[in-house]
């Protein structure tokens, strides 16, 4: 069964790669209709808060390690 999403391996370590990393889990989970280029901008930060706000989380738009986990969850979830 393939996955709703496309991610390899673990918490990137380069911020660019943090960043693609992020927006293609939420392009693929339908948050983002942005370019996947690793810059975080105001329209990444606006998928962020959505899909925070859909978990329950606190909305603070940053994208960082447990919010690339979070994602990760969601997109293994059937």
């Amino acid at each position: 069964m393939k996955s709703r999403c496309t991610v390899d391996g673990a918490w990137p370590t380069e911020r660019t790669d943090q960043g693609k990393a992020i927006q293609g889990m939420l392009r693929d989970l339908g948050l983002y209709e942005g370019t996947v280029y690793g810059t975080v901008g105001p329209a990444t930060r606006a998928a962020i808060r959505k899909f925070q706000a859909s978990a329950g989380q606190p909305e603070t738009g940053e994208p960082d390690q447990a919010l690339f986990d979070q994602l990760r969850k969601s997109c293994a979830a059937p």
